[in-house]
């Protein structure tokens, strides 16, 4: 029941956050979707241009080509690392300014929202939970998303891109990196998933834990603490709703470091098959010393991802 709740949660939140973003700037979500998706096939550009350079020269070496034709494998090298520098200050500039935008737009929209209330709601402990809950998560939340939303379409866009190219070379090579970050994905988003829905299920002890903390910080509060002697009560409360969060989210750490470094020897495995087969395919002229250095440098950002 609470994984159905907390995945709901997330979906809304999404599907908010995006239509929240489209409404504050079509022109500049739109265009960092596009340059996020442009960033993550380019850097690729970079490998080709290295791997036709180093076939290249020797094939000059043999005595099979010339000079000249290094140029354009050069120059693809060379534009590829010049267009992802200028097209990442794009980006940087525009996720600024959307920023701004974002900001601007959350503060008036949560002003409009707020100041329609009436007091009876302002003072219910619902209303308290929920307004803790926007301070915790709300624009940071959001925010949050909405760089997740680009850098996904960075990482999309770059895993297109090195499966074609390891399908171009060998199918076998896409076979091995699906299996080897298949597992990274489901375990990440598992983990992510718990320690989301610890700290959703959490709100409103924090919302109890900041109360208590108060009457040490404002002067009639601590008054009345010193009155009536309420110091340990409070401190007792205070430090067993952390301890028990504190526990929850160091289990859920604990759970997944344990997980991470099993997956890493299955990453291994199938890392060692990847490079044995490339070394074979080199071996036996199947393919080439730039075409074995492009499948490498292509697999490994694939399978971490």
């Amino acid at each position: 029941m609470e994984n159905q709740k907390a995945s709901r949660s997330i979906f809304f939140v999404a599907m908010r956050s995006i239509q929240f973003a489209w409404e504050t700037n079509k022109t500049i979500f739109v265009t960092l979707i596009g340059l996020n998706i442009f960033l993550g096939f380019i850097v690729y550009y970079q490998f080709i241009g290295f791997s036709g350079i180093v076939d290249e020269i020797i094939l000059i070496k043999q005595g099979k080509s010339t000079f000249p034709n290094l140029v354009p494998h050069a120059l693809v090298l060379g534009f590829a690392f010049l267009i992802p520098t200028v097209a990442q200050n794009i980006v940087s500039y525009f996720r600024s300014k959307f920023r701004l935008d974002l900001d601007l737009r959350l503060d008036l929209y949560k002003i409009d929202k707020q100041g329609d209330l009436d007091i009876g709601t302002i003072e219910s402990n619902s209303y308290q939970t929920l307004l803790r809950s926007a301070q915790e998560w709300g624009s940071g939340s959001m925010l949050s998303l909405q760089d997740f939303i680009l850098t996904s379409a960075t990482s999309f866009s770059g895993i297109i891109t090195s499966m074609v190219i390891l399908w171009s070379l060998s199918g076998w090579l896409v076979l091995f990196a699906i299996l080897a970050a298949a597992p990274v994905y489901f375990f990440y988003k598992k983990y992510s998933m718990e320690v989301y829905r610890i700290r959703y299920f959490s709100i409103d002890d924090h919302r109890i834990i900041s109360n208590r903390i108060s009457h040490f910080e404002q002067l009639q509060k601590a008054v009345d603490v010193i009155l009536l002697k309420l110091k340990g009560w409070l401190k007792g409360q205070v430090g067993d709703r952390m301890t028990t969060y504190n526990n929850r989210i160091s289990g859920a750490e604990r759970r997944k470091a344990v997980s991470y470094s099993l997956l890493s020897l299955w990453y291994l495995l199938f890392l060692f098959g990847a490079i044995a087969l490339m070394t074979y395919y080199t071996l036996n002229g199947i393919m080439a010393v730039g075409a074995l250095l492009l499948a490498f440098n292509t697999y490994t950002p694939f399978t971490r991802r």
